[in-house]
């Protein structure tokens, strides 16, 4: 049995339709309401989700040129390797480590180790893809760029601020891409304290989620370059979590 309406709640209930917003006019039963009230929740929580996904991706990443970049395992052209037994092998060894994280919902780091241009940075970032479609939060950050926010972080205050911030986003990524590692220094006593510092506390804070490494160096270097306490949080030891780029070539100009 319809409510009755006086003509201030017919006024309403016309001016909440005229923008979009249904009201019940009959009265719900407790299970009615019930169900309403959790298809409500459920809205609210998927446009949260969908926002902080966003965000991660876009607001609190720290891209090379600013812009977020793009790569499917589509795009993957073995083709264009002189060697492409290699350039397959490596492709399906990350799809297999990708599935594997996402359907098993299995929780490890991953490093691509291989010399620049041969295409570490792509197939990471089709790892990205993939974890987006599963609703992960993935931040992607150029540790160049954040050398740079360090270097600046005196100069300009609102860098400052703004790298602190980077730090507690990096913590809190389900899915973490730290890109170009060991560019920040070619010696241990080249990488900044400060740096060092920051990478201690994230990586430090990320047990049970994700971080997937692209570097150009081998570990040992990298050992070389940072705390023993910071690679052995962040490089996998597990050989099965290790893509290595061998006998692949510098194919940026291709």
């Amino acid at each position: 049995m319809g409510l009755p309406l006086s003509p201030a709640l017919k006024e309403m209930i016309a001016e909440a339709e005229r923008r979009g917003i249904s009201i019940p006019t009959e009265k719900e039963t407790i299970e009615q309401r019930e169900k309403r009230e959790k298809e409500f929740e459920e809205k609210q929580r998927r446009a949260w989700q969908t926002g902080m996904k966003k965000k991660f991706w876009e607001e609190y990443s720290i891209w090379p040129d600013g812009k977020p970049e793009k790569f499917i395992f589509r795009d993957w052209q073995p083709s264009i390797q002189e060697n492409v037994q290699a350039a397959k092998y490596v492709a399906r060894q990350t799809l297999d480590i990708t599935n594997e994280l996402i359907k098993q919902k299995q929780r490890y780091n991953v490093v691509f180790i291989g010399t620049p241009g041969v295409g570490k940075t792509s197939l990471a970032l089709a790892m990205a893809d993939r974890f987006r479609e599963a609703n992960k939060f993935v931040m992607f950050v150029s540790t160049t760029e954040l050398k740079r926010m360090y270097d600046n972080r005196i100069e300009k205050k609102d860098i400052n601020h703004r790298l602190e911030n980077t730090i507690n986003w990096m913590k809190k990524a389900e899915v973490l891409i730290l890109d170009d590692f060991g560019t920040e220094g070619i010696g241990r006593d080249n990488v900044r304290v400060d740096m060092q510092n920051g990478m201690y506390e994230v990586v430090n804070a990320r047990k049970g989620k994700i971080t997937i490494v692209t570097t150009n160096n081998r570990i040992e270097e990298l050992k070389a370059m940072y705390d023993p306490k910071i690679i052995s949080r962040l490089i996998p030891r597990n050989r099965d979590h290790q893509v290595i780029f061998k006998s692949m070539e510098d194919v940026r100009d291709v």
